[in-house]
């Protein structure tokens, strides 16, 4: 982004910018003060918030309710692009629910969005991560095994 002195700084506008050109903790600290105020942003959300790195658990809590996730999913078709953001979105979710909390369980849409998803991964097979499948699977595992904790 380059600065003009004539025009006034929006501090969103710079914040977003910031967020599309860092990654690693930089990113997951942009994406926490970004505001989600028009469709643009919203969509990067969902499409690039989570890049596929170790920090998506840290991020994708803000990513799915910043990017309206939910929205995005009650949409009929998906292109490309969205899906597999979102994809990642939720790799990043059920990997925080794994390992430190705040993830799928904390979004308020939680299991409808899981929901919508898998209705759309099923028409494209060839999009859907094993990482997701071994992730839903790791996470009934661990809530089955607090559930029998909770009953001893």
């Amino acid at each position: 982004m380059i600065l003009n002195p004539e025009q006034p700084i929006h501090f969103n506008d710079l914040v977003f910018s910031i967020a599309k050109s860092v990654d690693g903790w930089g990113r997951v600290h942009a994406i926490e003060h970004l505001e989600p105020t028009d469709d643009e942003i919203k969509r990067w959300l969902l499409e690039h918030g989570c890049d596929g790195g170790v920090l998506d658990m840290y991020v994708a809590l803000n990513c799915a309710v910043k990017g309206d996730l939910i929205s995005a999913l009650k949409q009929k078709t998906l292109d490309d692009n969205l899906f597999i953001g979102i994809t990642r979105v939720f790799e990043g979710l059920l990997e925080a629910d794994i390992n430190i909390g705040g993830g799928i369980n904390a979004y308020e849409h939680g299991k409808e969005a899981l929901s919508l998803y898998v209705q759309h991964a099923k028409s494209r097979p060839d999009h859907i991560s094993d990482r997701v499948t071994d992730l839903l699977l790791a996470l009934s595992v661990k809530e089955m095994q607090e559930y029998e904790q909770g009953e001893s």
